[in-house]
């Protein structure tokens, strides 16, 4: 089991120390622009190490549901067809590096490389 959520709130716990941390260094330092600073440094957090490990566990998610549905008699080259068809889906998408979830393409390019595994488990293979 990928425990996904509890991951994530102790990497939301440990970046919410570790800036809380860096905020009362910087207050107690007397630094001109104490608080600009925290504020980038929450950015960097968020941007940087947050979404990112989100997205993977994303990926994560993708790659178990791939063999699983391969397990449960599914055809996992569906998943290929529904990634591309949200791929060319109308209306806005943020930037992935500022999306909790991978982009359609990069969906579609993991699971075409866990293709051979999920096909072999679709056609009577053992994982």
């Amino acid at each position: 089991q990928a425990r996904h959520a509890a991951e994530r709130l102790s990497r939301f716990q440990a970046a919410e120390i570790g800036m809380q941390a860096v905020s009362t260094a910087l207050q107690q330092g007397n630094t001109a622009y104490a608080n600009q600073v925290a504020a980038l440094l929450g950015a960097g957090v968020q941007y940087g190490i947050l979404l990112p490990y989100s997205r993977n566990q994303e990926l994560e998610a993708d790659r178990i549901g791939l063999i699983n549905m391969a397990r449960a008699g599914y055809d996992p080259l569906a998943a290929v067809a529904f990634w591309s068809a949200m791929e060319g889906a109308p209306g806005p998408r943020p930037p992935e590096f500022l999306s909790t979830h991978p982009a359609p393409g990069n969906r579609v390019q993991q699971i075409e490389v866990l293709m051979p595994q999920a096909l072999s488990v679709y056609q009577g293979g053992r994982v």
